[in-house]
């Protein structure tokens, strides 16, 4: 069988022949599972993977936009159980995250990895419906991958960052549709709008106003309080203003008694 040739710098939707052109594999934000997901559904991170290099020659690490370079899919067992299931983890130099990538008699895509080899594939577990790792050639295991030549972009849409995928050219036609996050873009105010952080309305105005007159007659009213005090202080000594000594830790003597 000829391998595919993979391009490291495009992102690929991947579809199978059972689960039809429409249904995406795709990862999840709630786990490390493997889900399939209508096409088009959420922000698209979630769907889109890439291909990165290992070790080994014609094997590739599989990983989706959402859960970036750090997590690729790999095969090993859950706890407790005796059935192998594919899952991202953390990247590690392991034959189960070396993936192959062969062309079927059909031209569609044989995924598999070196932990299983060749005879044991990923495609559909008849179970479950769900992505698994089988054998045979049922149509579950017939992948094909569509090129988007889109790029990730982040923008802010009423204040909250989404993740919007824009597609411009797809490789094959099975993945039609483009990925745009259901947030939409930034909506521009109307043309007659005032502009809230330039001008201030006439109740504003007033109220600064009366807050200036207020403050005003409170410091006004300190300064005579203050005046009358020493005035008094004053007549008490004799029309003499005494300057208190340094505060020590003993009270002070009135030095005029």
């Amino acid at each position: 069988m000829s391998t595919f040739s993979i391009d490291f710098s495009e992102k690929y939707i991947l579809t199978n022949g059972q689960t039809g052109p429409n249904t995406v594999l795709a990862s999840t934000i709630k786990n490390d599972s493997l889900v399939f997901i209508p096409l088009d559904s959420g922000t698209g991170s979630d769907q889109l993977w890439y291909f990165t290099n290992t070790t080994s020659s014609n094997r590739f690490r599989l990983h989706t936009v959402q859960k970036g370079d750090f997590n690729a899919v790999d095969i090993s067992a859950y706890s407790g159980e005796n059935t192998i299931h594919p899952h991202f983890v953390a990247v590690e130099e392991t034959t189960g995250q070396k993936w192959a990538v062969e062309k079927w008699s059909d031209g569609s895509a044989k995924i598999y990895n070196d932990f299983t080899g060749s005879d044991i594939r990923l495609g559909v577990d008849g179970d479950n419906g769900m992505p698994g790792i089988l054998g045979g050639d049922g149509t579950g295991s017939h992948w094909t991958l569509s090129k988007f030549g889109g790029t990730v972009q982040t923008i802010s849409a009423s204040g909250a960052l989404v993740t919007v995928i824009v597609p411009t050219s797809t490789a094959t036609s099975t993945a039609t549709g483009s990925l745009v996050s259901s947030a939409g873009s930034p909506t521009a105010p109307p043309a007659n709008a005032p502009d809230s952080g330039k001008t201030l309305g006439k109740g504003a105005i007033a109220g600064i106003s009366v807050a200036g007159a207020f403050v005003a007659a409170v410091i006004i009213g300190g300064l005579i309080i203050l005046w009358r005090r020493r005035k008094t202080g004053r007549a008490g000594r004799g029309g003499v203003f005494t300057k208190a000594d340094a505060m020590t830790s003993f009270p002070l003597v009135d030095r005029m008694n």
